[in-house]
């Protein structure tokens, strides 16, 4: 499955002066049985725009749950909110069989 995620960050309070935005996308597999891949690596897409660049937003992959999540790294002494838009496609797997 090829996952894109679209995620920005602001600052909220009294010092409202920092927006982050960053575009991720990367492709994961799961043999039969077998946990959730990253396969190669999570791609940066376009141009990271930050103030900071102790900031960083990545995928991640939680095998236990076997799942893909947004992670995020703020800003100390700043309170962030973050949103994101996630993509998901999908292509099932089947099995073909000659006569």
């Amino acid at each position: 499955m090829l996952v894109e995620a679209r995620i920005i960050g602001r600052v909220v309070g009294a010092a409202d002066t920092e927006r982050l935005s960053y575009v991720r996308r990367a492709t994961y597999y799961r043999d039969a049985g077998g946990n959730v891949t990253l396969q190669g690596a999570v791609q940066t897409i376009g141009t990271d725009t930050e103030v900071t660049s102790t900031a960083d937003a990545t995928l991640a992959v939680d095998t236990t749950a076997q799942t893909v999540s947004v992670r995020v790294t703020g800003v100390a002494s700043k309170r962030i909110a973050w949103t994101a838009s996630i993509t998901v496609n999908r292509t099932s797997e089947e099995t073909s069989y000659a006569a």
